[in-house]
């Protein structure tokens, strides 16, 4: 009885040994197949594999504080330091150096700018009996080609230069012919308006007290009604200088104002013949 018994253990521990390694092989690619339907799974879905391990590690975003180097024994070896005479040998020698050359590419325009031409406004001379004989007297007296243009009983003269305006102009004046023009640019004046001065200040004394030169200085009055104003109309010629007139705020120990006379609406009319687009001055 005890040899039976002790075979039946031994057979019975071989079949518990062959159930343990067949269960561990069975249960092994149980789990095998388990796992590779997750990953199939994780995969459709877009997600990581928690399985393995992450690529990238966090780091901590604390810089390591660099020590502060000591820079005071540098100081005293460089203070210490006897100094060094350096001298250039090359001091006494002369050096030309050629002009430098100016490359102009040719494909750059280098023409001056043109000269602007200098504007001379045109002349109308009225009740013109004979035209072609005074554009013919007028061009022997400019020496130039005038050019003209016939209005009614008028003609409109046109001069080329400002010295030819001048010339046309004289004659016409000496002549005493009706005519009329306009200003040249570098003739025109300052006009300005002073506000705060009594009516009664005579013109003489703002002149003198402005310290400009001012070639004219008058009270204005009102259009409609004739009566003073207290406003005075100065004219000076036209200069960087006297454009500080615009600066000042008292005169004749009263606050005053300047500013530029305004322009009238409409063209300018002549007092003298009543015609249009001309002053009496001109």
């Amino acid at each position: 009885l005890p040899r039976e018994k002790n075979s039946y253990a031994s057979d019975l521990y071989t079949i518990q040994e062959e159930f343990r390694s067949k269960f561990n092989v069975l249960k092994h690619e149980e789990l095998r197949l388990e796992n590779e339907k997750y990953k199939e799974l994780i995969s459709s879905w877009g997600l990581p594999d928690a399985t393995k391990p992450h690529q990238f590690q966090m780091q901590s975003r604390r810089k390591k504080s660099t020590p502060i180097k000591s820079v005071t024994n540098k100081k005293q070896k460089i203070a210490d330091a006897p100094e060094t005479e350096c001298t250039n040998q090359f001091n006494n020698l002369i050096i030309e150096e050629p002009p430098e050359r100016i490359e102009v590419d040719e494909d750059e325009d280098v023409t001056p700018a043109p000269v602007k031409k200098p504007y001379a406004p045109p002349i109308t001379i009225d009740n013109v009996k004979n035209s072609a004989e005074l554009l013919k007297k007028m061009q022997q007296m400019t020496g130039i080609k005038l050019t003209a243009k016939l209005i009614g009983t008028s003609n409109r003269i046109y001069p080329q230069t400002p010295a030819a305006y001048h010339i046309i102009r004289r004659h016409a004046t000496s002549e005493n012919l009706q005519h009329f023009t306009f200003q040249l640019p570098e003739e025109k004046k300052i006009r300005v308006v002073i506000r705060g001065m009594p009516t009664d200040m005579p013109p003489e004394d703002i002149m003198q007290e402005l310290g400009f030169t001012p070639e004219t200085c008058h009270v204005m009055t009102h259009k409609k009604t004739s009566q003073l104003m207290p406003l005075f109309l100065v004219t000076l010629p036209k200069s960087d200088i006297n454009r500080d007139i615009f600066n000042i705020t008292e005169l004749c120990t009263l606050k005053i104002e300047v500013e530029s006379l305004r322009k009238k609406v409409g063209p300018p009319q002549c007092y003298r013949c009543q015609g249009f687009f001309h002053n009496s001055n001109y």
